[in-house]
């Protein structure tokens, strides 16, 4: 015999009390009376108990919302009895907004629910005890989002308004479109600077890129934050991608990888201070395919979703000379270091600039993570080095006759 009452501030009369097993399998049932008790007659079967009602949330024994976390027990030989059940209420979530406007209802990362506010108004009902964030898109496609919390005394939530979302124009979603800083870091000549942005949607990345100083130093501070945000540092992404395709188009011209003599092979430019390259120095034509680079640090596990304008996932990868190709393998191959703190701790990472080259910068959310309520802040510090003016040497034009002349001295 197992016995039992349900609660939700008072007594909760009327309530029916199930015994399942493993597969959801219902084996016996009671109903609370005036009291909100219950009593039941059971076998010696291994079960888990769950409680609903009409308007509130299913509970399992031991305050489990899944039968999968669910604590089953042979009512013979380990009866908790008497069990507690405390339901909450399941409420609605309404408001207004402008017509035509794209509704989304989210729990973390996933997407529970959209509407069109066809009329200007929206709901989502049943919804149980929770944070929860709504995105709005308007028809024009601009996006904001709010944060609402679902009390579990079944009052009505109160919608908070929709904060502005900083998003860039063009939109610095991929390498490729990296925010160039490079202006804004020479101005501030060794002070922080500091750039405010949403990460706004499901995989997105935000992009920025900078030019280095020979023998200087770069901080990126990532900070402010409310998801898992994590930062990535890279070498001349678009240097490795042009490094990449001129190769392949080398290939193609000779019909056969290069011999010693040959173009260098992709990969020759020295690496960023004096840690190897990821995927260092693959002849072209060897066509190493994705994911051959070891990750670094606590990256992010395999399975992760890959973010907007992120490299395709491992096998996607075209043959030599396809611009896909060259894309991933330029992103793979720039890689210096990530920051992947946990939470919401604030990322760092400190690395020398040894070139003149472009530096990018990528926010990327952990499993996908994004926040419309809250913008991220990165801040920057370059610090120039000795090698400042630095720079690599090129000819004039038409072609050097003499270089060297000689040289007396003490």
């Amino acid at each position: 015999m197992t016995t039992g009452e349900l609660t939700q501030e008072v007594p909760l009369v009327g309530a029916l009390v199930e015994a399942v097993d493993a597969s959801g399998g219902v084996h016996f049932t009671a109903t609370t009376n005036s009291d909100g008790a219950f009593t039941m007659t059971v076998s010696g079967t291994a079960l888990s108990y769950r409680a609903l009602k009409t308007g509130y949330q299913t509970v399992y024994w031991n305050n489990q919302l899944q039968l999968a976390t669910s604590n089953a027990f042979s009512a013979t030989l380990g009866n908790q009895s008497p069990l507690s059940f405390v339901l909450s209420h399941l409420v609605s979530v309404s408001g207004t907004t402008a017509a035509g406007t794209r509704v989304q209802l989210w729990s973390g990362t996933v997407l529970i629910s959209e509407v069109v506010a066809t009329t200007g108004t929206y709901s989502f009902t049943n919804l149980a005890p929770a944070d929860y964030r709504l995105v709005f898109i308007a028809p024009d496609g601009g996006t904001t989002g709010t944060t609402v919390t679902v009390p579990a005394d079944g009052s009505t939530p109160t919608v908070p308004p929709a904060p502005e979302v900083i998003n860039f124009v063009p939109k610095n979603d991929s390498w490729m479109q990296a925010k160039d800083i490079s202006a804004q870091l020479t101005t501030a000549n060794g002070a922080p600077v500091t750039i405010v942005e949403n990460l706004s949607g499901l995989n997105e990345s935000r992009w920025f890129k900078f030019k280095g100083t020979p023998g200087g130093s770069a901080f990126v501070w990532l900070s402010n934050l409310d998801v898992n945000l994590d930062e990535s540092f890279y070498r001349d992404i678009a240097a490795t991608y042009g490094a990449i395709k001129d190769g392949a188009t080398a290939v193609t011209q000779l019909g056969r990888a290069p011999t010693v003599g040959d173009a260098p092979t992709v990969g020759d430019a020295p690496t960023v201070g004096d840690a190897p390259t990821v995927g260092d120095a693959p002849t072209v034509g060897d066509a190493p395919t994705v994911g051959d680079a070891p990750t670094v640090g606590d990256a992010p596990t395999v399975g992760d979703a890959p973010t907007v304008g992120d490299a395709p996932t491992v096998g996607d990868a075209p043959t030599v000379g396809d611009a896909t190709y060259a894309y991933v393998q330029a992103q793979l191959r720039s890689f210096i270091g990530i920051s992947a703190n946990g939470g919401t701790a604030n990322e760092f990472i400190s690395a020398n600039t040894w070139s003149d080259g472009f530096y990018y910068i990528r926010i990327h959310g952990r499993r996908g993570a994004f926040s419309l309520t809250k913008p991220f802040n990165l801040t920057i510090i370059k610090t120039p080095g000795p090698c400042e003016n630095v720079h690599a040497l090129t000819a004039a034009s038409g072609g050097a006759t003499q270089i060297v002349t000689g040289y007396t001295g003490p």
